[in-house]
C-alpha cells in the first residue's frame, strides 16, 4: 500500500511541474507534439475526487485486511491439524492418556488417544 502511495505521489509531483511548464511558458504551449502527448497522457488518468478516492482506497484497504486474517486463520487450522496428527501418531492408544474426542469445524467427530487413568473413558473437548 505505502509503494502505491509513493507512486502516486510521485506522479502528482510530475504532473504538477508539467502543469507550471505549461502555465509559464509561451513556447511550450505553441509546441503541439508536446501538447499532444500531454493530453493523451492527461486523457489517460482517471479522475476522482479526494472524498471518492478515499473511499475507493479503504474499500480495497478492508478487503485486503480480510484476506489477510483468513489466510492467517487457514495457516492456524493447518497448524492445529497437523498438532493433532502428530499427536495421535505420538501418542498410543494404550498409553494412559484418555479417549480424547473432538468435533471439527465441519462437525465431523474425531477420536483419539485411550482409556483415561480413574475409570473416566472419555474426555470431551468443545461441549
Amino acid at each position: 500500500m505505502q509503494s502505491s502511495l509513493n507512486a502516486l505521489k510521485s506522479l502528482r509531483s510530475r504532473l504538477n511541474f508539467l502543469i507550471d511548464m505549461v502555465k509559464n511558458s509561451e513556447e511550450v504551449r505553441k509546441n503541439h507534439e508536446f501538447m499532444r502527448r500531454l493530453n493523451n497522457i492527461c486523457s489517460q488518468l482517471p479522475i476522482t475526487s479526494q472524498q471518492d478516492f478515499d473511499k475507493q482506497a479503504l474499500g480495497e484497504y478492508a478487503d485486503l485486511s480480510a484476506v489477510n486474517m483468513l489466510a492467517s486463520v487457514t495457516k492456524g487450522f493447518e497448524m492445529i491439524n497437523e498438532l493433532i496428527d502428530d499427536f495421535k501418531t505420538a501418542v498410543p492408544k494404550k498409553a494412559g492418556f484418555g479417549d480424547y474426542e473432538m468435533e471439527d469445524l465441519m462437525g465431523q467427530h474425531m477420536a483419539f488417544g485411550g482409556p483415561m487413568e480413574g475409570g473416566a473413558s472419555r474426555r470431551q473437548f468443545g461441549h
